[in-house]
């Protein structure tokens, strides 16, 4: 309970770190230099949704899924995932994506079905 209050109020100040870096960027036309910070604090908000899932299934038995927690899942996967074009140059920003889609295909395989959205949102 108290872990997911806590991962809320994470994943909201990264998300607004994010919207606040994206409009600073394309008002200035130039990089932050915080973008290593909106994507160290994104990645640690969706690393901790991904290890609370697979705690909450492997510990608990079942795991309560929510649009909400969904939606702001999959919005963490899309700002880690824009957040590292601007902080990465361009070899490591490919190792950047490619360690967030290998950590997706792995939270996958811990937690079936949650990454399938079409099915989630239809069975609510």
């Amino acid at each position: 309970m108290v872990a997911g209050v806590f991962l809320i109020l994470l994943s909201i100040l990264a998300l607004l770190l994010f919207f606040l870096l994206s409009t600073i960027s394309l008002a200035t036309r130039r990089n932050s230099q915080y973008w290593n910070a909106c994507f160290l604090l994104n990645s640690l908000a969706l690393g901790g949704w991904m290890i609370f899932y697979a705690a909450q299934l492997r510990l608990g038995g079942g795991v309560m899924i929510y649009r909400n927690n969904f939606l702001l899942f999959w919005l963490l996967v899309l700002t880690v995932f824009v957040s590292a074009i601007p902080r990465f140059a361009s070899p490591q920003r490919y190792m950047a994506i490619l360690i967030l889609a290998l950590s997706l295909a792995v939270f996958h395989v811990t937690v079936p079905g949650f990454l399938n959205a079409i099915q989630l949102i239809r069975q609510r």
